[in-house]
């Protein structure tokens, strides 16, 4: 069932500094940061199989995603439809002002709850596989600044996830 909802102009441009182009309808943002329908590694999309995958004759492979800038190195494989699920990571975790309300709120909850440690060197590694609502917003939180992650993340060639 949609219905309908009627925001004002701050609300609605706080929508679309969080949406990435071309992808995102003010629903699909909404839904990534309330958190609805995000899964968790423990209760996997079943659509996810195909998704983000290279299919070489009968074998399909999961394609893996790197995203390097200074100071941080991750790889990733999409999950579902819209999802990123990160597998290693490392980075400083640093904020800066671009960065939006909840994505600082999503990297809040992934240092509390331990998906982040802090190493003897003052960065951070990742823990454990831990999935992002978009590719943006694990690109995001690891740069610690607004990114569009279909350009951030990169298969082997190089070729960015938006342009697959």
């Amino acid at each position: 069932m949609k219905r309908k909802i009627e925001v004002d102009d701050e609300v609605f441009a706080a929508l679309q500094a969080m949406a990435e182009p071309f992808v995102d309808t003010p629903n699909s943002v909404l839904r990534r940061v309330l958190g609805v329908d995000v899964r968790s590694p423990s209760a996997p999309d079943p659509s996810q199989e195909a998704s983000g995958a290279e299919t070489s004759g009968d074998a399909t492979e999961a394609t893996v995603y790197r995203l390097e800038a200074p100071g941080i190195s991750a790889t990733a494989e999409r999950i579902g439809e819209h999802g990123m699920r990160m597998l290693s990571a490392t980075s400083d975790l640093r904020v800066l002002p671009s960065l939006s309300a909840s994505n600082r709120a999503i990297r809040h909850r992934l240092l509390a709850d331990g998906a982040f440690i802090e190493r003897p060197d003052g960065t951070y590694e990742l823990s454990k596989p831990t999935d992002f609502p978009s590719p943006s917003a694990g690109s995001s939180v690891l740069l610690g600044r607004e990114s569009n992650g279909r350009a951030e993340w990169k298969d082997a060639r190089g070729r960015p996830l938006g342009a697959r």
